[in-house]
């Protein structure tokens, strides 16, 4: 059985498949990964700073257990 979400330091952290497109249309992303995250928008801000990208034009979020799908378009984070 697979672990779908992690307790750390009081917040619960769910695990997320989080594939980034730097082109839209797009057959296959550019990037993914498997992320901890609190929420999907996280793990895909999460993921964007790991692979150093400040723009994306399509991202998806997908919890593994199959609770949420989000993809939003056009995506930015934004400098800390």
């Amino acid at each position: 059985m697979r672990c779908i979400w992690l307790l750390a330091g009081g917040v619960l952290m769910h695990r997320y498949d989080v594939a980034l497109w730097c082109q839209w249309p797009g057959l296959f992303p550019t990037f993914v990964s498997l992320v901890d995250a609190p929420h999907a928008f996280a793990a895909i801000e999460r993921l964007m700073r790991s692979c150093g990208l400040r723009w994306v034009a399509y991202a998806s979020a997908c919890a593994v257990d199959g609770s949420l799908v989000y993809g939003p378009a056009g995506c930015g984070c934004v400098q800390r």
